[in-house]
């Protein structure tokens, strides 16, 4: 009985640390795009010319501040 009860321990162990090392995985991943869209967002924030986004109806998805200073200045 105490080899069974040592194995069935054994395996809940292994089955537990795979879903712990699965769901690290999906945290780390989560962290990767954020910084991607971060990275993404300040680059085009602050670049020097003006881009904008559109979706297919042609209402704006993303407009950087050179588009909307350009955009209100004529």
């Amino acid at each position: 009985l105490y080899v069974l009860v040592r194995r069935l321990v054994g395996q809940i162990q292994r089955a537990h640390r795979g879903e712990i090392a699965a769901l690290e995985e999906r945290q780390h991943s989560f962290d990767l795009q954020r910084e991607s869209e971060e990275r993404l967002r300040l680059l085009t924030e602050q670049a020097p010319v003006a881009l904008a986004l559109f979706d297919r109806d042609m209402r704006y998805v993303y407009a950087s501040l050179a588009w909307r200073d350009s955009s209100l200045n004529g």
